[in-house]
């Protein structure tokens, strides 16, 4: 029955599916599922309470779907364009992911909040299914960064494979940081931005210490 109502969602037009998503990407991404009211999200949606369970079981139905769009969605726009990346450096591969990133983002920024926050703050409230493919998803995103890299660009006073190694350690502190600092504090699109250019600074500098 489920599958049948969220069908039912598809066929409404994009823009009042993009709205009613947003609001309750919005709603769960501050407040959580066990705190989230679907009288809060129909009232930023514009929508009646019957516009919106007449495409949903429950509430736990809705928030199903949006864990499932946002999964889609990352694989679509941003894993799977990962995947046809060229071999590259250690520095452009970084650059060109985060750019990925950034464009993915652009299209749909309430899904990559919502995802983050229960990645770093509730992931205990991710069905135990969709944790699976998120995990999975993250994992080849790992992977594909540190796929096939061409080291003839990096100094030759050290092995590549110990520069290789030495990069992903200072790349992995600095992921680890900023994971720390949101697990304790709220943020949202502009933190995403901001972030985006320290992160290429942060690379500039790494390129200064690793490259010839």
């Amino acid at each position: 029955m489920g599958v049948l109502l969220r069908q039912s969602f598809e066929k409404l037009p994009d823009s009042l599916k993009h709205t009613i998503r947003n609001a309750a990407y919005r709603v769960f991404t501050d407040e959580g599922f066990s705190k989230a009211s679907t009288n809060h999200i129909i009232t930023i949606a514009g929508i009646s309470k019957g516009g919106l369970f007449y495409h949903f079981q429950s509430k736990e139905d809705l928030y199903r779907y949006l864990i499932d769009y946002a999964l889609a969605f990352i694989e679509k726009h941003y894993i799977g364009r990962l995947r046809h990346l060229e071999r590259t450096d250690f520095i452009t591969r970084y650059r060109e992911v985060a750019a990925i990133k950034h464009e993915a983002m652009q299209k749909e920024s309430h899904v990559f909040t919502f995802l983050a926050t229960l990645h770093l703050k509730r992931p205990q409230e991710i069905p135990s299914e969709q944790s699976a493919r998120m995990h999975s998803l993250m994992q080849e995103s790992e992977d594909i960064l540190t796929k096939d890299i061409d080291t003839s660009m990096l100094r030759e006073d050290i092995q590549p494979g110990y520069l290789l190694k030495y990069m992903n350690y200072v790349m992995d502190g600095y992921k680890n940081d900023l994971q720390k600092h949101y697990r304790s504090h709220d943020f949202g699109e502009e933190d995403f931005q901001k972030d985006f250019e320290d992160y290429e600074r942060f690379l500039q500098h790494m390129k200064k210490l690793f490259y010839k």
